[in-house]
């Protein structure tokens, strides 16, 4: 790993463009997320949610990422595979909006990996309890039965 925000030397630049050459890098946007905090509430595909004015129109992030694979792939005279991750909120818009747009992502092999589940963490932690040092008892739903035997029920 290299911290690249004061720039590269040329030998690592050398080195990153030759193992992009030979077929050692690839890009993964992960493109899952709505975006509704992001978006104050409106709940849009993050991915396509045009954020910023570049060349006279607004882009999303997903144009910006595939601008920049070819970018750096012209650069080592070989494309790099990209692989957008979505989820069951995210892929149907993202593959309508690759197809109507084929030509962003035309020289660029793109390769889209549907979320096949989703996670939701159902052990409490003690940072749930929204103190420090205090322990509360904290209940969620759960269908795992207590030590009791008996499954918690609301109140």
């Amino acid at each position: 790993m290299v911290d690249a925000t004061g720039g590269l030397t040329a030998i690592l630049r050398e080195e990153g463009l030759a193992l992009i050459a030979g077929g050692a890098v690839a890009v993964v946007t992960l493109a899952a997320g709505a975006g509704s905090r992001w978006t104050q509430g409106a709940g849009v595909v993050k991915a396509l949610h045009p954020f910023a004015k570049l060349a006279g129109r607004h882009r999303s992030f997903l144009e910006v990422h595939l601008a920049k694979n070819r970018r750096v792939a012209r650069l080592a005279g070989a494309a790099i595979p990209h692989v957008i991750t979505t989820s069951h909120l995210t892929d149907t818009a993202i593959t309508s909006w690759l197809r109507a747009h084929g030509t962003a992502a035309a020289d660029v092999p793109v390769q889209v990996s549907p979320g096949r589940a989703i996670g939701l963490r159902t052990i409490p932690m003690e940072r749930d309890s929204g103190s420090r040092g205090k322990r509360h008892r904290t209940r969620f739903w759960t269908s795992r039965p207590r030590r009791s035997g008996r499954a918690w029920r609301p109140p």
